[in-house]
């Protein structure tokens, strides 16, 4: 433990996705229309999560 005190460890870097990016992954070869079906939102909810940079609410995300 000695060799270690006064250093300081870094541990690697992770890359987090954005929603928007980890959204169209799950959303794949589907239209947005049809996952936002799929998924009990409205079109314009899930569209603005793709675009306009809103996030969803935790209720939402646990769905």
């Amino acid at each position: 433990m000695d060799k270690l005190k006064g250093k300081s460890l870094s541990l690697p870097e992770v890359t987090k996705e954005s929603i928007p990016e980890r959204l169209r992954e799950l959303i794949g070869k589907r239209s947005v229309r049809a996952a936002a079906k799929d998924w009990g939102l409205s079109f314009s909810t899930l569209n603005n999560y793709l675009t306009r940079g809103t996030e969803p609410s935790l209720s939402v995300l646990g769905r």
